[in-house]
């Protein structure tokens, strides 16, 4: 039946403690926000360690870090612990279009004068970590520079580099030469990464990205983003320099251009690779310099490691880059989600959500909608269809 009074002090440790920002101890500094991976820029060499005139700008994203970040040894790189977001104000968009203008949203933090995001890294200097995405999503990434080249998430990777388990969704990335929406020059392998949205640019214009040059590569990686360019555009990559090889991918966005264009890649040369594809439908394009062209419907057949379908050597990968291939041997080069009829493949490795990508998908061409048809006397006197099936042949049936 006694009251009394208990009092606490409460101190906010931010101020007094050290941070581990490696607190899994893979030698791979957190990124937890957007202020910590546009911080990356000041850090290309991936040790977290800085110049002195970038070391306030690194602090104030990393702030009271312990030695070394709290890497055990030296950092080789970052990786992505929370899916971040570029519509920052949360009004539910990045960018608006204003009469066929692309406008950026000049409430959210990196709108930069209309210009978005800046690359990470350029030509001068280049990213050569490790980047692994944990299957984490970066959403509505914006930029749009219409008078700048290298243009993307990274403006460039080195061979040093290696980027993995990425999803960039609802993006809108914009340049001259060299755009693609993860990077815009690639040397690195990029192994199971995604991406969505539009990409637009002059040359060297592709879904994943511009260029893929020297020992730049990918793997169990796919983009779904509309592709438009004046010159070397293609669903994944625009030029590549006829060694670097692209495996176990695919697209399905739409492409559009003057010359050169590829459903899959658009170089000039010949794209060595294996078991790599595009949708004819969904793309409107019928050529590629790499790659086997099939119908959304041959696409989206559900399949089985190992079987005889298209997708049946997708198993036999070292996908995760520890030195042992296949499923059968390693559970983690398991990469992919094959879905059901109408669904494409989807990626499912660590936080990647195979829902989230179906959802992004183009309609399959077997049962796409159409908008506003006119009959008169049971008979179907225009019919508006999306853009990605205007070119294409199609029969109906009363239903």
């Amino acid at each position: 039946g006694l009251a009394t009074q208990l009092a606490v002090n409460v101190q906010d440790d931010a101020t007094t403690q050290n941070w581990d920002y490696d607190d899994d101890d893979d030698r791979l500094i957190d990124i937890r926000n957007l202020a910590q991976l546009n911080a990356v820029r000041w850090d290309l060499d991936y040790d977290g360690q800085v110049a002195t005139e970038d070391a306030a700008s690194y602090a104030a994203a990393f702030p009271n870090a312990v030695a070394g970040m709290g890497c055990p040894t030296s950092c080789r790189g970052y990786e992505l612990r929370n899916d971040l977001d570029f519509d920052t104000d949360g009004d539910g968009a990045a960018w608006t279009e204003v009469r066929g203008t692309i406008v950026g949203d000049a409430d959210d933090d990196y709108y930069n004068s209309g210009r978005g995001f800046e690359p990470i890294g350029d030509d001068t200097e280049a990213y050569g970590g490790r980047f692994n995405g944990n299957g984490r999503l970066i959403r509505n990434l914006f930029i749009n520079n219409g008078s700048a080249r290298n243009v993307g998430l990274f403006g460039q990777l080195t061979n040093a580099a290696r980027i993995y388990a990425l999803g960039i969704v609802d993006a809108y990335v914009a340049g001259t030469r060299r755009v693609g929406i993860l990077a815009a020059y690639s040397n690195a392998p990029i192994v199971a990464c995604y991406t969505t949205g539009q990409v637009r640019g002059g040359r060297a214009v592709g879904g994943l990205t511009g260029v893929l040059d020297g020992s730049g590569s990918f793997l169990a990686s796919y983009s779904l983003a509309s592709v438009s360019g004046d010159n070397q555009t293609g669903g994944l990559v625009g030029r590549t320099w006829g060694s670097q090889a692209v495996t176990a991918s695919w697209s399905a966005g739409r492409v559009s251009g003057t010359a050169r264009l590829g459903g899959l890649t658009a170089s000039f040369r010949s794209v060595p690779g294996s078991a790599r594809y595009w949708d004819t439908d969904t793309s409107g394009i019928l050529t590629s310099s790499g790659g086997d062209g099939q119908a959304t419907s041959a696409l989206q057949s559900p399949t089985a490691y190992g079987t005889t379908g298209i997708y049946s050597t997708w198993d036999d990968l070292d996908v995760d880059g520890d030195g042992r291939t296949g499923v059968a041997v390693d559970p983690d080069d398991d990469a992919w989600d094959f879905g059901t009829t109408r669904q494409y493949p989807a990626l499912k490795l660590g936080s990647f959500d195979t829902a989230i990508q179906r959802n992004a998908a183009p309609p399959s061409f077997g049962t796409v909608s159409v908008r506003d048809p006119v009959f008169q006397a049971g008979v179907i006197q225009s019919l508006l269809l999306p853009a990605a099936y205007s070119s294409t042949a199609l029969t109906y049936s009363a239903a």
